[in-house]
């Protein structure tokens, strides 16, 4: 469930009662009224409450989203522009993949992104070793986001047949060596 709003508008709404209370206690004290410092604790605790709820309307663009079954990632890749690329597992299952390209791309996408076409594509590749100091990337699924509008979904492509490759090459690694 998404607070933000909910958060957002009570904090304005604090915000102004806050300001309107900050004008009485100005009032109170050039007044000398016998009540100012009690309208002095009324404002800082509404000062204090009011930093507190905005900082809970910011709180889901600090804290990102995380979705189950998604396994660990290396960024490889990275420099703020149109494309980045993660490092996964050989193993990686093709629902463990999509779910991981899925949590990468919430957590390498950006609006402060430097694109140009307005589409992030982000690549996941695996390292396999086929034979003793020979290594070899295989390039096994890409996400392509449209930056922009928000409710549109991105496009997955998973490469099967490398994802199948990938895990064979790394299970027969797995194998003692003679």
């Amino acid at each position: 469930m998404n607070f933000s709003g909910l958060f957002t508008t009570a904090g304005n709404i604090l915000g102004i009662v806050t300001i309107l209370c900050a004008v009485a206690t100005l009032v109170s004290w050039l007044t000398k009224q016998p009540w100012r410092f009690r309208a002095f604790g009324v404002t800082a605790f509404l000062v204090v409450l009011t930093s507190g709820v905005w900082t809970l309307a910011i709180l889901p663009s600090i804290v990102r989203q995380r979705i189950p079954g998604a396994e660990k990632f290396s960024v490889v890749f990275d420099r703020g522009g149109s494309r980045a690329v993660i490092a996964v597992a050989a193993t990686i299952s093709l629902e463990a993949l999509e779910k991981t390209l899925r949590q990468a791309a919430i957590d390498t996408g950006s609006s402060g992104r430097v694109i140009s076409d307005r589409t992030f594509v982000l690549q996941a590749r695996t390292i396999v070793h086929p034979r003793p100091g020979v290594s070899q990337i295989i390039p096994v699924g890409t996400l392509e986001r449209q930056f922009g509008s928000s409710n549109t979904e991105p496009r997955i492509r998973i490469d099967r047949e490398a994802l199948a490759r990938a895990g064979a090459i790394a299970a027969q690694g797995k194998q003692p060596v003679k």
